[in-house]
């Protein structure tokens, strides 16, 4: 199930959230190069930190997250209870969705994904919705411009993301894809 929130799960690093993917990643990285950033294609070249450049483009990726990205965003869930951050003033008609501006981000502290109403106040506990990472079940493109993220606990719980283009909603779609690998691979090894 999506969980709410509090102030803990704000973008805490005092930069502004970044209305495009690629705009926010180039800020992150200014020598990432434009052809990584499209491609999203892992290398076995090192940096001068051992690092390779699928390693790279992760951590620079989960960093333009912690800064946060504003979004277009649909939150459903099959167990509404009330949920504050729930569109729930959508008709049944899935052609006419609400989507409200959220801030999209990373927190590093709780490996989750929050979304976090633009004008929240920090004492408000329904200000943000959590998708932990280790409960995503999908993440696949949703038209032209959003993205789909589905949780995996069988409930019909899932966020739509609308993306200002295309190429936004490629870079976000390719990077989510490679971050929840490396972070359900991470936390596996952490667990052995």
């Amino acid at each position: 199930d999506l969980i709410n929130g509090g102030e803990d799960d704000a973008p805490k690093n005092g930069l502004d959230p970044q209305h495009s993917v690629r705009a926010s990643l180039h800020s992150i990285q200014s020598s990432f190069s434009q052809d990584s950033i499209d491609a999203n294609e892992g290398g076995s070249d090192m940096d001068g930190d051992g690092e390779n450049d699928q390693e790279a483009y992760i951590r620079h990726f989960l960093a333009m997250l912690e800064r946060g990205l504003y979004v277009f965003a649909h939150i459903a869930s099959a167990c509404d209870d009330d949920n504050a951050m729930m569109d729930t003033d959508d008709n049944d008609d899935a052609t006419n969705k609400t989507f409200r501006l959220r801030i999209f981000s990373y927190s590093d502290d709780s490996n989750s994904f929050q979304l976090s109403m633009v004008d929240h106040h920090q004492n408000d506990p329904t200000a943000s919705t959590t998708l932990p990472v280790l409960e995503i079940g999908k993440v696949e493109a949703s038209g032209c411009q959003a993205i789909t993220i589905s949780l995996s606990d069988g409930s019909a719980s899932e966020v739509e993301i609308v993306l200002s283009d295309e190429d936004d909603r490629n870079i976000l779609l390719g990077g989510l894809k490679a971050c929840i690998d490396h972070l359900v691979g991470v936390d596996a090894s952490n667990e052995d």
